[in-house]
């Protein structure tokens, strides 16, 4: 419970802090042609580093601006300071950090927290998910028909030879009630927990995009698999996160655009 108690207050006080300076303008830079990074996620990142390595010295860190901190090989959090840092540069409030702990590659607890949104979610193995300390469930919808479904692209969606992205967009857009896209992986499978989403994709993600959601999702009765539907690791980069309803169904549809 120590671990989960001192992530979770880092983890608030640096959203909070990047609320705080929300407004403020933003210093951008460019990792790639459409991939970006603020002043603000190398500030909230440092803020978190620092505060966990005074914590827990002994500790692993994987984040995406400073890569891997390897220390004990046993305990590792992995952290996205700006999970949504496009949103964040224009100031869309759609956007979180993302925190998630793993114990010897399992993941055991992970937190979301939206700061502009209010709304902080969190999960434990064994405990249930809650959003804003209220308990969460995914949806019981159970026709693909009627499912609303978000998805993602990504950065790069411009060179990538890989299945492309919009196909499936197209695809489901056809099947399902509505597709969306809100420009962050955490706050979309947050979404399916809490029954907002009945299912979301997407491709060539990396371990600090779903870190912090993957047990917030499982504990709210949902299904995080890879396209084959295995279950997945954080060596896994196309993910399927359903209400596990409709999972089988997606994963056909998946499969169906693959064969194309």
């Amino acid at each position: 419970m120590l671990f989960y108690a001192k992530g979770r207050k880092i983890t608030y006080e640096c959203g909070m802090l990047l609320k705080k300076i929300f407004e403020k303008q933003r210093t951008i830079y460019k990792k790639g042609e459409i991939d970006l990074v603020t002043d603000a996620d190398h500030l909230c990142e440092s803020f978190f580093l620092k505060r966990i390595k005074h914590c827990f010295p002994t500790h692993s860190i994987l984040s995406e601006e400073s890569g891997l901190t390897l220390n004990d090989e046993d305990n590792l959090w992995i952290i996205d300071p700006i999970d949504g840092t496009t949103n964040y540069s224009r100031r869309l409030p759609i956007f979180c950090i993302s925190v998630g702990f793993a114990y010897k590659q399992k993941l055991q607890f992970g937190f979301v927290f939206a700061p502009v949104l209010n709304q902080f979610f969190e999960a434990n193995i064994g405990s249930g998910a809650f959003l804003n300390r209220k308990r969460i469930h995914v949806s019981t919808q159970s026709k693909l028909n009627d499912c609303f479904l978000t998805t993602g692209f990504p950065y790069n969606i411009r060179t990538d030879n890989c299945l492309d992205n919009v196909k499936l967009f197209s695809h489901f857009s056809k099947k399902t009630l509505a597709v969306r896209r809100l420009g962050s992986a955490a706050i979309d499978l947050c979404y399916v927990a809490c029954g907002i989403f009945d299912g979301y994709w997407e491709i060539s993600l990396h371990p600090w995009d779903f870190a912090g959601a993957k047990v917030i999702l499982e504990e709210a009765g949902g299904l995080l698999t890879n396209f084959k539907g295995l279950p997945i690791s954080l060596k896994d980069s196309d993910i399927l996160a359903t209400n596990s309803i409709v999972h089988s169904a997606m994963i056909e549809n998946i499969g169906s655009i693959h064969e194309t």
